[in-house]
């Protein structure tokens, strides 16, 4: 009776241990900043990094591997409280058939932000309210886990985008880098999330789903199949931008700078020229690195 007593406590928690969602790495860099400002700054990643990895934020009760996402802030100048400076958000999805194999989801970059941080200051999550610094965090991370849903099953990402729209939305009169009017084809948090959301993008986002449970998960158990696949997504995903897009696209660009050295390495050598094509096709900010895919 103890031995079974023991084994319930350790499945439960072992439950509440991966209930959460998010395995992060954190990394400031504050060597452009004076000495003080450095001591006022000293706990940002541990805070950062203890943040991420105990919120959940989804109401899953999430049971595979986690998340992984790295965050790093480059602070560039800033003092009494208010900081400057530069953020890449990276987030991966584990790969099926691969021991700890992953595949990047998102990259973010951007090259201008501005916050306000104060040592001692405890990180809520509220998407109800607009925090000048969090916000942003959360923002990336909810579209972070977007992504990763959707590409387990068909449009399963859509709450959590719509989280992260109410995240912009609290925030677009309240911060700096939230604005909602902008050019057409503009990378803003605010486009991102819009076509994220948009019904026009629903095609794609299946197709997300299909490149990775088709794909990606196939390519250890399956690779003929796995890169017919592929091509087939590809080929597919060109079609999605010729009859429903007339313009460029946030999201479709947010897709390619995640994947676009992967789509690389699947292809490379097999000199398929229609691959190639379609590829430069839908993005062109990349096609120097499709042209050298010999």
């Amino acid at each position: 009776m103890k031995k079974i007593i023991i084994l319930t406590f350790l499945v439960i928690f072992s439950i509440k241990l991966h209930s959460q969602e998010i395995s992060s790495t954190v990394f400031v860099n504050m060597e452009q900043l004076s000495q003080e400002a450095r001591v006022n700054l000293s706990t940002i990643e541990k805070d950062l990094t203890n943040y991420l990895n105990s919120q959940k934020y989804s109401n899953v009760d999430w049971v595979g591997p986690k998340i992984p996402i790295n965050l790093t802030i480059f602070i560039s100048s800033g003092s009494n409280g208010r900081y400057t400076g530069k953020l890449v958000f990276i987030s991966k999805r584990n790969t099926k058939g691969t021991e700890g194999g992953t595949s990047s989801s998102m990259k973010i970059f951007e090259d201008n932000i501005s916050f306000d941080f104060s040592q001692g200051a405890s990180f809520t999550l509220n998407p109800q309210r607009c925090d000048k610094f969090i916000s942003i965090i959360d923002f990336y991370t909810y579209l972070a886990l977007g992504l990763d849903f959707d590409s387990y099953g068909d449009l399963e990402g859509t709450k959590l985008y719509e989280v992260a729209k109410t995240i912009a939305n609290n925030c677009r009169d309240n911060a700096d880098g939230w604005q909602t009017f902008s050019q057409p084809g503009d990378f803003t948090r605010y486009n991102l999330v819009s076509e994220m959301l948009n019904p026009n993008f629903e095609q794609f986002r299946k197709l997300i789903y299909t490149y990775h449970v088709d794909g990606l998960d196939k390519m250890e158990s399956d690779r003929t199949t796995a890169m017919k696949n592929i091509q087939n997504f590809i080929a597919d995903l060109a079609d999605f931008k010729n009859k429903k897009l007339s313009g460029s696209s946030v999201f479709l660009q947010a897709f390619f700078d995640a994947k676009a050295m992967e789509l690389i390495t699947i292809f490379k050598g097999t000199n398929n020229q229609q691959v190639l094509k379609d590829l430069k096709y839908l993005d062109p900010s990349n096609t120097t690195l499709y042209n050298d895919n010999k």
